[in-house]
């Protein structure tokens, strides 16, 4: 069985190594993770993962300009992204909505249980 690869781009450095190390220890997936927003989108033409989670609030470009650059290339359009945020006020949740025809979307804090359930969803459709 192939291992799904996953790109996690989020600047919370612990987030990031307890999400790849947990969905490793699976054997189903293959995680990198980038904490740079500038970084992420040349990461992923780069990669071409299954899926990416991708934080809202990061410094430099926030995960909605990430989204926007990911959804506008042609390499990179199909790729199913599901956005994270821990900080939902309601600029943000006006901005999940506009964007929720090109993603999913999760509530930090969230269990590794609930981000396998996510991927799984995500790539069954």
């Amino acid at each position: 069985m192939d291992k799904k690869k996953i790109l996690t781009i989020d600047d919370e450095k612990d987030f990031t190594r307890i999400l790849k190390m947990s969905l490793e220890k699976t054997g189903k997936y293959e995680v990198t993770t980038e904490s740079e927003s500038k970084n992420a989108f040349d990461l992923a033409k780069k990669l071409k993962p299954d899926l990416i989670f991708l934080d809202i609030l990061m410094p430099g470009l926030n995960g909605f300009q990430v989204l926007d650059l990911l959804k506008k290339d042609k390499e990179t359009v199909d790729i199913p992204v599901v956005m994270l945020t821990a900080a939902l006020t309601d600029e943000i949740k006006t901005e999940v909505i506009k964007h929720l025809d090109k993603c999913s979307y999760m509530e930090k804090p969230v269990t590794i249980s609930m981000l396998e359930d996510k991927i799984v969803k995500m790539l069954s459709t």
